[in-house]
């Protein structure tokens, strides 16, 4: 009885593993294909303009703040769009 009570923590490791091994493998095919589909274009202005936008009103607390931060990201989409 003792070998039958030994053996189970066994399959349990060993599928523990297997799960594992299992994710690791899911991540370095997500990855892999991540590598092959990007593109390798720049960003355009407008997804810059819209990221900026974005991150000013998560970090900026303040309504003015907020403003002047958005009035940079519009300075800064002009100049893109003018190179």
């Amino acid at each position: 009885m003792r070998h039958r009570a030994a053996a189970r923590p066994q399959r349990g490791m060993n599928l523990l593993g297997a799960l594992v091994v299992l994710a690791l493998a899911a991540a370095g095919a997500y990855y892999v294909y991540r590598g092959i589909s990007a593109q390798d274009a720049r960003p355009t202005c407008a997804s810059l303009l819209a990221g900026c936008t974005e991150r000013c009103s998560r970090t900026a607390t303040d309504s003015d703040a907020v403003e002047a931060c958005q009035r940079k990201c519009q300075d800064d989409s002009k100049s893109c769009e003018a190179r």
